[in-house]
């Protein structure tokens, strides 16, 4: 897309905001080095690929996943059960 582009060529631009289901499909994100989640997947391999998108082939920055959580909230919930859904997963297939 021309915002994905014009976001990794011109180094004025430093923040990019886009959901997970965006963020996580097919996009090239290499030149940024923080993600911040500020809404959580159901689907933990949803927020998986969105982190992904930043860990390409050519990142040469540390990257950095900040994930906004308050406690108590649905939010919170979800990611409860995006932890029972990877182990879950791992469980099944012998990671």
């Amino acid at each position: 897309s021309a915002i994905v582009d014009e976001f990794n060529q011109e180094l004025s631009i430093h923040t990019l905001v886009l959901t997970t289901s965006i963020g996580g499909l097919g996009l090239n994100l290499v030149t940024a080095d923080t993600v911040v989640f500020v809404e959580h997947s159901w689907n933990p391999f949803v927020d998986l690929q969105a982190m992904d998108r930043v860990h390409r082939v050519g990142q040469v920055k540390p990257v950095t996943v900040y994930r906004l959580l308050a406690e108590n909230t649905i939010e919170d919930q979800v990611l409860t059960a995006q932890r029972f859904k990877i182990a879950t997963a791992d469980a099944v297939v012998g990671a």
